[in-house]
Order: structure tokens, then sequence, then C-alpha cells
């Protein structure tokens, strides 16, 4: 059994620092100063854009099952369940 809670905890977090890294990716492209200098350059720059806003999209489905993850963790009384709260606290800011 406590085997089987630590394997879920280890999932969790590794899967929060996949979105902590995917979401540091998507801050630096968010944060450019590049607004094009040609309607060619603008164009690409949209592109980019729309492909940016799908991603956002589909990662929204895998923050909500974080959120779930988490919340049973909790209500399971997980010996880190701290822990796991302060993480839940930050994966519910992204979902708001």
């Amino acid at each position: 059994m406590k085997l089987k809670e630590a394997n879920r905890q280890r999932t969790f977090i590794a899967a929060i620092k996949d979105l902590d890294f995917w979401l540091g990716e998507v801050e630096s492209l968010l944060n450019t100063d590049d607004h094009g200098k040609d309607l060619a350059s603008v164009q690409n720059l949209m592109k980019k854009h729309d492909a940016l806003d799908s991603a956002v999209d589909d990662y929204s489905n895998n923050v909500r099952q974080l959120g779930e993850a988490a919340r049973q963790l909790i209500a399971e009384g997980h010996p880190d369940s701290e822990q796991i709260s302060v993480r839940l606290a930050q994966v519910k800011v992204i979902e708001d």
C-alpha cells in the first residue's frame, strides 16, 4: 500500500515538474519584444501564437487532471499532504 502511495506521489511530483518546465518555456515565448518587422515576420509570429494557443488548450486538461490527483491524495490523507497542498495551490492559480 505504501509503495503504491509513494508511486502516486512520485508521479504527481514528476508531472508538476513537467508542468513547471513547460510553463517556463511558454513564459519565455510570451515575453518576447518581437512584433515583426514586415508582413512575413508578423504572419510567422501569428502562426507561432496560434500554435501556442492550441498547446495551452491541450495542456489545460493535464492541469485539471493534476489538480484532481492532488485532491485525491490529500483526501486520502497522504503523509505528504501538506507539500501536495502547496503544489495544488500553484496548480489552482493556473486553472483559474
